[in-house]
């Protein structure tokens, strides 16, 4: 029985700024539906702050939840926030009061960050390949990256 695994099998832990980042995105696209459509949008972005809380603890559960829940996330402001952001835009024109700038903003600012958290995701998963495959090819001999 072997003890310690070998790097290449190791899980690796985001960063605390990615996973703050995350729990950033999840909150603020949580907020925004559930200003607009109901307490039924607070829900949907939990798997990706549950994702990002439990990924230090449980590295690999947590990578594949928090992956999942920026899936949803993705999902759920490409179908419901970004429409409603462009409605908010529209409605500028003919009305406007400190609040519909504040929503907009806020529209604005939770679609941004759940783009920007799937970037970085997606990201830091294509350098954790790189990585393991040079560990890989210096490890079997081949010095030629």
């Amino acid at each position: 029985m072997q003890i310690n695994k070998p790097p290449e099998h190791t899980a690796r832990v985001l960063p605390a700024w990615m996973r703050l980042l995350a729990i950033l995105a999840g909150c603020l696209s949580g907020l925004s539906g559930f200003l607009v459509f109901g307490i039924a949008f607070l829900f949907v972005p939990l798997v990706l702050i549950l994702g990002a809380i439990i990924q230090p603890y449980v590295p690999r559960l947590g990578r594949w939840v928090c992956s999942v829940g920026a899936v949803i996330v993705s999902a759920y402001a490409g179908i419901f926030l970004v429409p409603q952001a462009f409605g908010s835009i529209w409605a500028l024109r003919y009305w406007h009061t400190p609040h519909d700038f504040g929503v907009l903003f806020l529209f604005v600012f939770s679609v941004g960050l759940v783009v920007w958290t799937d970037v970085v995701l997606v990201m830091n998963r294509r350098m954790g390949k790189t990585t393991n495959e040079i560990r890989r090819r210096v490890s079997g001999g081949v010095a030629d990256l």
